[in-house]
């Protein structure tokens, strides 16, 4: 899918606003190489620039200046990283002191005057960022969540095509350098192009763009990028797995794949990740907990570009044949019309409760429309239209095709912790 975007910057207006948001987005191809190269990027623009040297005073810079909120996040497409940067002012008439000029002076010193040295990052802000998450990892696993994440995504994605598995993670992290990051910074950044939302107040809105044009404007007039909505893994075969852990629980990881995966699946394979995992249904806790008192604790997990879904039950080691039951029976009672259209009218009342309890919030609308302007995004309105048109036919060759690949039974030990 092409995008195209402008890079003037978009105004919106809200009455009733005591804050402005300038919400910019940088987009770079994706390259799983380059993760580590993006997380120490930004931790370096977040924390420091060509003024700011020390740890924790751009913060108190921030307070200085009255900014109110100052966040950058990245998310990963198959074909593109979108960089998202998200800085909150107030309305220039409450506040005794605050200077537009100066806060968007600010932004642009973080954003493209960071704190470098002979064309890398100095090396002793960044060595300090780097050992912050090194350091994160001296007691991995931290829980048997991580763990039992780790282990069974290393068994289900032993090509490593479909995450970043903690191996890679590492041996990115050690190998990143204030040299690569900076140069990663630079094609992302420093010499890329950008899209620009401002909303919210613009009482002020001739000194704000006076101020966007001194320090932001830029000589292209549009920019293009690529995504793509859906990646679906090969089909596996079936496979199985027994490890004995440390932990005092044993955890069932199930996998499961759709046989003959279309784009069209993408609406009923989310309704049924919404019956068995949210409020309004709930179904594998429920079953498993809530009614038979058979677990600790559970998790589904879901994806539309993979077109893939997986469950995690924590239990004792001696339950698991009952487990693996009751989810089947779980599935098969899906596939009884009555009981669908049960499940299908208690979701669709949610997502209306949802939507309500959005549209109380006056930045949704505009959130909403730049979402869908920038991602591959599917609001809760379209979610509602399109699954009210799912029948029980559709959801009954979705679950015929729904098939478990993977299995893997991690069992408590007799030494555990």
């Amino acid at each position: 899918m092409l995008k195209k975007l402008s890079t003037k910057p978009v105004f919106y207006e809200l009455n009733d606003k005591n804050r402005t948001i300038i919400h910019l987005f940088f987009f770079v191809p994706y390259k799983k190489s380059d993760i580590l190269n993006a997380k120490l990027t930004n931790r370096m623009i977040l924390n420091y620039n060509k003024n700011i040297e020390r740890f924790n005073e751009l913060r108190r810079k921030k307070e200085e200046l009255y900014i109110m909120n100052y966040s950058i996040d990245i998310s990963n497409n198959v074909l593109t990283s979108i960089i998202d940067v998200r800085f909150c002012i107030p309305k220039s008439t409450i506040i005794d002191g605050f200077s537009i000029d100066d806060a968007f002076k600010f932004l642009h010193d973080c954003l493209f005057n960071p704190l470098i040295d002979k064309n890398k990052f100095k090396e002793e802000q960044f060595n300090y960022e780097k050992n912050y998450l090194l350091n994160r990892e001296i007691d991995y696993p931290h829980s048997i969540y991580e763990y039992a994440t780790d282990q069974f995504l290393d068994f289900f994605d032993k090509d490593k095509k479909l995450s970043l598995h903690y191996d890679e993670y590492m041996k990115m992290l050690k190998k990143v350098t204030a040299k690569s990051a900076y140069d990663y910074y630079k094609k992302s950044i420093l010499n890329n192009n950008f899209a620009t939302y401002i909303y919210g107040n613009l009482e002020q809105k001739k000194e704000i763009l006076k101020s966007y044009n001194k320090y932001f404007k830029q000589n292209n007039k549009e920019l293009k990028y690529e995504l793509q909505e859906f990646n679906y893994p090969k089909f596996k075969k079936y496979e199985e797995k027994n490890i004995i852990t440390k932990y005092n629980q044993s955890v069932l990881n199930l996998y499961y794949q759709v046989k003959d995966i279309r784009d069209k699946d993408y609406y009923p394979l989310l309704t049924l990740y919404f019956f068995l995992n949210s409020r309004e249904n709930d179904l594998i806790y429920k079953n498993l907990r809530r009614i038979n008192n058979l677990i600790y604790d559970s998790k589904v997990f879901y994806s539309g570009m993979y077109g893939n879904l997986g469950i995690r039950v924590f239990f004792n080691k001696d339950d698991e044949n009952i487990i693996l039951d009751i989810i089947k029976m779980t599935f098969n009672d899906i596939k009884v019309k009555e009981n669908f259209n049960n499940y299908k009218s208690n979701l669709l009342q949610a997502i209306k409760y949802d939507l309500y309890s959005s549209e109380d919030n006056s930045f949704y609308e505009i959130d909403n429309k730049i979402d869908s302007e920038v991602y591959i995004h599917h609001s809760l309105e379209e979610k509602l239209k399109e699954i009210e048109k799912i029948t029980f036919d559709d959801m009954l060759d979705l679950l015929n095709r729904l098939t478990l690949t993977r299995k893997m039974t991690m069992i408590e030990g007799d030494k555990n912790e």
